[in-house]
């Protein structure tokens, strides 16, 4: 038994230990020596962490349009989602613009030690309203990675009611959020949405700006697609929480659509699909015995096996309950494929998405039905307009240069200066 005597020093440790693997101090301290201001920016700490411990990086790098090309950045754990690379443009950005960067992962934010410090903060959890209590001179920004929380929880919560009204399946939720009232503080939003998200942040919709949510693999030239078989083959590719992004709606979809297939892909590097228990309880002897619906299991996207199959495939099926802007949908753009999705996807009308809608589970399983019916009857010549279309899109909005862009306009308009060209 520890003594009490020794229970301080080991909770003082471990809280020390917590921060040093959360807590990036000093960003672009080399690089300006005499800065103009401090951020704080409480998001993503880890992607901040691996860079500055590369051995070649180097403080000229962070005021280099070409930093970010290297394949280094996007190797291993870092393919698997957008936020990685995001999390640190959004650091560069405030450095080539003369400020000192401090990191905090954002489920930290009480780490923070002085909060009055900082002359800009950038938060996307729950810290803002203390923080801005604290130090009202500050410029904030709400990073918002989704809608609002409200219709976020509701969303999930609906969805999960009615697995159970359906399947007698009852799981807990997994994609819930506290309360973030931060968007309702802070001087501006940033949103990845499309009008549908933003609209859920109600009056607080006038301080959004539009972010463009990048992709990890860009600019693939589109390859010869066998339109006779791919036309009858659709994908579900995406992240942890089935229930929440439609897994269930696409699979009782298509348990009634044996003449169509169906290809689920996900969730991540160390989550296999292949192996959730839930979906084993749910949907396990039915999986078993549909011959048209298959697990392929987690794929990096970066890889060709990705590829191969995304090429083998028409659309994406993906009626989710709410997203930001769902980065799964967005690659998927990237690979040619349709996507058939709900209006709380993100995605914008220029991707040219096939809504499915509904008040019910059972009104989206039938507009899911009648979606990719639909879509696989159309003549080979329009599936592939509409598949370089798609493509066209993407490379032109979704991208790290299109994120760039965004974000650059985005803190120039939170410093309240003219939007100007930042490399």
């Amino acid at each position: 038994m520890i003594s009490n005597v020794l229970r301080w020093p080991l909770h003082w440790y471990r809280q020390k230990q917590v921060l040093k693997r959360a807590w990036v101090p000093n960003l672009g301290l080399e690089t300006n020596q005499r800065p103009i201001g401090r951020c704080l920016i409480s998001y993503v700490s880890k992607f901040a962490r691996y860079y500055t411990t590369l051995p070649n990086a180097q403080a000229r790098e962070w005021a280099s349009p070409e930093w970010d090309h290297s394949s280094r950045l996007v190797a291993g754990a870092f393919s698997s989602h957008t936020m990685w690379w995001e999390s640190l443009e959004m650091v560069r950005q405030f450095i080539v613009r003369g400020y000192i960067v401090d990191v905090v992962d954002d489920r930290l934010g009480a780490c923070v030690p002085d909060i009055t410090r900082y002359d800009v903060i950038v938060d996307e959890w729950t810290n803002l309203p203390r923080w801005i209590e604290a130090n009202p001179a500050a410029l904030t920004l709400f990073y918002a990675t989704g809608a609002h929380w409200l219709t976020w929880n509701q969303a999930e919560l609906q969805r999960l009611s009615w697995l159970r009204d359906r399947t007698n399946c009852e799981i807990a939720p997994v994609r819930l959020t506290p309360a973030l009232l931060g968007s309702h503080h802070a001087n501006l939003i940033t949103s990845f949405g499309n009008e549908a998200i933003n609209a859920t942040f109600g009056k607080d919709t006038a301080k959004i700006h539009k972010l463009w949510i990048s992709a990890v693999r860009t600019h693939e030239p589109l390859r010869n697609k066998s339109w006779e078989r791919a036309k009858r083959r659709f994908l579900w590719f995406g992240g942890p929480g089935w229930v929440h992004k439609g897994l269930d709606l696409a699979i009782e979809a298509f348990l009634q659509m044996e003449d169509l297939e169906l290809v689920i892909c996900g969730f991540g590097p160390h989550h296999d699909v292949r192996n959730d228990l839930d979906i084993r309880e749910c949907y396990g002897d039915r999986l078993d015995s549909a011959p048209n619906i298959v697990l392929r299991g987690y794929l990096d996207p970066l890889g060709e096996e990705f590829a191969e199959l995304a090429n083998s495939c028409v659309g994406l099926v993906y009626p989710t309950g709410c997203e930001g802007c769902s980065g799964a949908a967005v690659q998927c753009l990237h690979m040619g494929l349709l996507p058939i999705t709900t209006a709380l996807c993100g995605l914008d009308a220029g991707a040219e998405p096939i809504i499915v809608d509904g008040s019910s589970d059972r009104d989206l399983i039938e507009s899911i039905i009648a979606s990719c019916n639909k879509m696989s009857e159309w003549p080979n010549n329009v599936l592939e307009q509409r598949r370089v279309q798609a493509w066209e899109f993407a490379n032109a909005n979704h991208t790290r240069s299109g994120y760039r862009r965004s974000w650059s306009t985005a803190v120039d308009s939170l410093l309240g200066v003219t939007s100007r060209t930042h490399p």
